[in-house]
């Protein structure tokens, strides 16, 4: 299984892993699951020490959950709002049996972002204004709650305490507040580190 070679250290091809999911997740993996290579970087960013604990905002088919929870001695947990994609990524790990990381089915907005030290972001939001390449059908564009949702991220990050690890992917500027200091970055500037600074 995909899976259990990752978890020897082995770099795989997204092809090979995406397989875990079934046929329509495996299409939208360009668009909407983080590559593994990203994944990888990104999680060995974030868990600076054992115990680390990472949310994946919006973690989708819990892509970048899986490689990070295989790849290092963090625990990560994935909100996603879309039942069947929650539903598919623990059943996914109940078979894989990895045993420091979960998936919650709910609104990130219910979410107490004081439980976890570091945080990845995937610009989850973005879904709400494609056009095509969509998760749900039928298609809803919600240009002003991918604001809304913006604002809030915004609003959560402001409090956490300082030196609170931050990834972003594909993101923009304005969903980072100006209380967090760029460290590193990766893959042509797409992948970002961010430590909150004050």
């Amino acid at each position: 299984m995909p899976l259990e070679t990752l978890s020897e250290n082995h770099l795989i091809s997204n092809t090979v892993f995406d397989a875990i999911y079934p046929d329509d997740l495996q299409r939208l993996s360009k668009v909407h699951w983080t590559p593994i290579e990203v994944a990888l970087q990104a999680s060995k960013w974030l868990v600076v020490k054992n115990g680390c604990k990472i949310l994946d905002i919006g973690s989708g088919a819990g892509k970048f959950c899986f490689v990070g929870a295989l790849s290092t001695k963090g625990h990560f947990t994935g909100v996603e709002k879309t039942k069947r994609l929650v539903d598919i990524s623990r059943k996914i790990q109940k078979k894989s049996n990895i045993p420091n990381l979960e998936f919650i089915n709910a609104d990130i907005k219910t979410i107490n972002f004081s439980k976890y030290t570091g945080f990845y972001f995937y610009n989850s939001f973005h879904e709400l204004i494609l056009e095509t390449d969509t998760i749900e059908n039928p298609v809803l564009i919600y240009e002003q709650l991918y604001y809304d949702y913006s604002l809030f991220l915004l609003e959560q990050f402001e409090k956490l305490p300082i030196n609170t690890q931050l990834v972003t992917y594909y993101g923009h500027i304005n969903q980072v507040p100006n209380s967090f200091r760029l460290l590193d970055s990766a893959f042509e500037n797409e992948l970002k580190l961010w430590i909150k600074t004050s």
